[in-house]
């Protein structure tokens, strides 16, 4: 496992479906660039609640986890970001999409 810092940019897929609709101008699309630490051994992505207002995401439920100290906590959970189906590259520390239609270029 290990770290990769990266910028990504966040989007609020209701807002992308609104858009398509013909019911939201594409500049209206809630969204936010940041620096993300991710964790190669980690399979979700955590932002703060900052974040998650800017969004627009709402609040789908509670859930346990580990901190990386092994301590529990429970957690928010906020919209669909698992769908995001991002991986990492490991040779060029990119995080990229699954399917290839994304690359986002590692920070250091």
């Amino acid at each position: 496992m290990g770290l990769v810092r990266t910028e990504i940019t966040l989007k609020n897929v209701e807002d992308e479906i609104l858009v398509k609709n013909g019911l939201l101008k594409k500049e209206d699309i809630r969204q936010t660039t940041l620096t993300a630490l991710v964790d190669t051994g980690a399979w979700t992505l955590v932002i703060n609640e900052t974040v998650r207002e800017e969004l627009g995401i709402p609040i789908t439920g509670i859930e346990p986890g580990t901190l990386a100290d092994g301590s529990e906590k429970l957690y928010n959970l906020a919209g669909p970001l698992e769908g995001m189906d991002l991986t990492i590259n490991p040779r060029t520390e990119e995080v990229v999409g699954v399917h290839g239609d994304e690359v986002l270029h590692h920070v250091t």
